[in-house]
């Protein structure tokens, strides 16, 4: 008793992992709905819907991390595995399921794009936030 909200670790885990579910829910909006129209017809670079999933992932997976770091004490290999695993395997479902609205396809070269933005998010992730992942509460 006593320790607050942010003391017990599933508090910890859902406190902190607010802006990973946050950020979540935006990519499924975005990946789940109907042609956003006009703006995805705009090229700025070659590649750029590849870019722009990449960056996606990296980015979830740098807050998934964040969370996983903060609301666990496991081991930084296990926080690592199971930050990847999880972004990857959202990362695929979000692209499957797109199967299912119209004016959306599944991509095998998007779901390399999110794959490559996890794995390089969680590790830039890990890099970045080491002192927070030795840090004693």
């Amino acid at each position: 008793m006593g320790k607050g909200l942010g003391g017990s670790v599933r508090w910890r885990v859902y406190l902190y992992g607010l802006p990973a579910m946050g950020w979540g829910a935006f990519l499924m909006v975005t990946a789940l709905s109907p042609s956003l129209g006009p703006i995805e017809d705009i090229d700025i670079v070659s590649h750029q819907d590849k870019i722009v999933h990449f960056a996606q992932y990296f980015i979830l997976a740098f807050l998934t991390f964040f969370a996983v770091v903060r609301g666990t004490r496991r081991s930084r290999d296990f926080q690592l595995k199971v930050t990847i695993g999880a972004v990857i395997a959202y990362g695929i479902a979000l692209e499957l399921l797109q199967v299912l609205v119209p004016e959306r396809d599944m991509s095998m070269f998007d779901i390399m794009a999110n794959m490559a933005g996890a794995i390089v998010g969680a590790y830039v992730a890990q890099a970045v936030l080491e002192p927070v992942a030795l840090r004693k509460d």
